[in-house]
């Protein structure tokens, strides 16, 4: 095949990754929030002398270092939402985009897989999608789809561990059916048995083909293993679990968790704050508060030894997936942690990514994260790697962790994750539903009014000796969790024994207790 070639002499797809890395190292100019400047002394301790020159501190890692290029900073300041709240509980956020005449709806509902009932993971998903599908008392779901159509609308569901999010598109004439059908759905929803096996039915043949997969057998098997069989947080769909599934428990489900106060309306787009207002109470103030039942989260408790699980599979590529909890969203050293991982697996020049797959070329994928949650995230490293090359692949992502606990990173490795993760945060708001939708969830959790606005400067303030501070508190590898699913040789099984005792797991023990 011709290569499209250039003054460089490299094929395509090589230039583009040459012209992508790049252009990330020369546009390292500093994302900063707008604020007072900052005068700062420029002695140590004693006067300098008239006329003595001042020396910088040295720069490393940035656009400058590199390559001579010195850019203006980026002023940049989140966009404002605006927010009020109804008098039955149900919060508003609005966030206007008058330029094109559609308008987007978003109702978030604080329920999710964590509130399954215990046997039934998947029912919290399956409401959502019989509301959705089902209709209202006005209208049934098969009239509610060719409405949609007609009006050229799109009403779509999804639900994660803890919310489930009902988002409707549609233009700026239509506002008002479009709050009219929303407030019918989840004031009056109809929920009908044939739905619930529709969906049921749609869930059952995406998990049919799970057990084929590796990686998605490690990704559903691992949160299990780290939070505990019978700790929500680590739940998965099964096609054991949706069957048990009934539409009492849907209803169950609906009348105990869709209320009011937990529920969050969002509107962006052609529609000034005025007129989202008016439209709020007037679709959504009427409905009745009733009385929401008080709901705990479930805690997790911590890995307290290591344990090993491998799943037997006669392939040229196994997953390796280890580690343990991970912390809290609100946890004192969240930025340093934040920085943590950009270092260990933050892009190209991260450690795990370098060592493992471009120096020694031992795995196309690898990647790893100290995760947070609304309780505790999930610590966890994974690596797709040829089997023979397991044991090596697995020791250098132990090594390159523990390293990080024990001495802080170099100044360019924390110049450059610092640098990356403050220019991407404008990708948190580089559409008007994500700027809408980012500042929904903050509000669901509770986050400071000023977080998003201290964001980039406390990234910035992150020292290299606080990342190994996080690190070395957080991160405990003698107590972790270790999967392997896929073929494991002799050596690799020795190396597996020294970290701790090893459980196999069948496909038959998969279908009947993990999958």
């Amino acid at each position: 095949m011709p290569r499209l070639r250039c003054s460089l002499d490299l094929p395509i797809h090589g230039l583009l990754l040459w012209v992508m890395v790049t252009l990330v190292l020369m546009g390292q100019a500093c994302v900063v929030v707008k604020k007072t400047p900052v005068v700062e002394s420029t002695t140590a301790g004693a006067e300098l002398e008239a006329g003595a020159e001042v020396q910088a501190p040295p720069e490393t890692g940035s656009a400058k270092a590199r390559f001579g290029m010195e850019f203006e900073p980026v002023l940049f300041e989140p966009p404002a939402v605006n927010h009020a709240e109804l008098a039955n509980g149900i919060t508003l956020d609005h966030y206007a985009e008058m330029e094109i005449p559609l308008v987007t709806v978003l109702v978030c509902v604080r329920v999710g897989s964590i509130d399954d009932p215990p046997g039934k993971t998947g029912a919290a998903a399956l409401a959502g999608q019989v509301i959705r599908n089902g209709g209202s008392g006005t209208l049934d779901g098969d009239q509610l789809d060719r409405e949609l159509e007609a009006r050229g609308a799109e009403l779509s569901v999804e639900t994660d561990r803890e919310l489930t999010w009902f988002r409707l598109s549609l233009l700026q004439e239509d506002l008002a059916w479009g709050m009219d059908i929303l407030r019918d759905l989840l004031a009056d929803p109809a929920m009908p048995q044939t739905k619930l096996e529709e969906a049921r039915g749609r869930w059952l043949v995406d998990l049919s083909q799970r057990l084929d997969v590796p990686m998605q057998v490690a990704r559903a098997v691992f949160p299990q293993l780290v939070y505990g069989k019978g700790n929500p947080w680590g739940w998965t769909e099964t096609s054991q679990t949706l069957e048990t599934v009934e539409i009492d428990d849907l209803r169950a489900i609906y009348a105990r968790y869709y209320h009011p106060s937990r529920m969050k309306l969002g509107l962006v787009g052609a529609v000034d704050w005025d007129q989202a207002q008016a439209e709020a109470r007037r679709a959504f103030g009427g409905i009745d508060p009733g009385e929401a039942v008080p709901v705990e989260l479930p805690p997790v408790e911590p890995i307290d030894q290591t344990r090993v699980y491998i799943v037997p599979r006669d392939v040229s590529q196994n997953v390796i997936y280890f580690g343990h909890e991970g912390v809290n969203r609100f946890d004192p050293q969240k930025f340093p942690i934040r920085v943590f991982n950009s270092v260990l697996s933050g892009g190209f020049t991260s450690r795990l990514f370098k060592e493992i797959r471009s120096n020694r070329g031992l795995a196309y994928s690898v990647f790893g994260r100290l995760g947070e949650g609304t309780r505790k995230g999930v610590y966890f490293n994974v690596a797709m790697t040829k089997a023979e090359s397991s044991t090596l692949t697995l020791q250098l992502m132990l090594d390159i962790n523990r390293d990080l606990c024990q001495e802080p990173p170099t100044p360019d490795e924390i110049e450059l994750a610092r640098q990356s993760d403050v220019n991407s945060f404008v990708f948190f708001f580089d559409t008007s539903e994500k700027i809408l939708r980012q500042n929904m969830i903050l509000d669901l959790h509770d986050y400071p009014d000023d977080y998003l606005h201290t964001y980039v400067d406390r990234l910035k303030a992150v020292q290299p000796d606080e990342v190994r501070q996080a690190a070395q508190s957080k991160i405990h590898l003698d107590r972790i969790v270790v999967l392997v699913v896929g073929k494991v040789d002799a050596v690799l099984r020795e190396r597996l024994e020294a970290l701790g005792p090893i459980t196999e797991i069948s496909d038959e023990q998969l279908r009947a207790q993990w999958l």
